[in-house]
């Protein structure tokens, strides 16, 4: 038995509001997970990248996260 890796990508769309176009949330997700074959345990780290909505954000990475979680399986 070993580890198990678990590539993650994810494309996101929000729009809070119907009535305007340019408030649309875009965000694209990376990372991995990790998982003891046979435990339930699982180690997680992904990168959160919100891409630039708006034509007044000047910079498009402000609100980038890195986050790591770990999740452990109660029986």
């Amino acid at each position: 038995k070993g580890w198990l890796l678990e590539p993650v990508l994810s494309y996101d769309e929000y729009n809070p509001s119907d009535r305007t176009a340019d408030d649309t949330q875009r965000t694209l997700t990376t990372g991995l997970n990790l998982m003891p074959d046979g435990h339930d345990l699982k180690l997680m780290l992904d990168w959160f990248h919100r891409l630039k909505y708006r034509d007044t954000d000047r910079n498009p990475w402000k609100e980038d996260e890195i986050r790591a979680i770990v999740q452990l399986a109660i029986h």
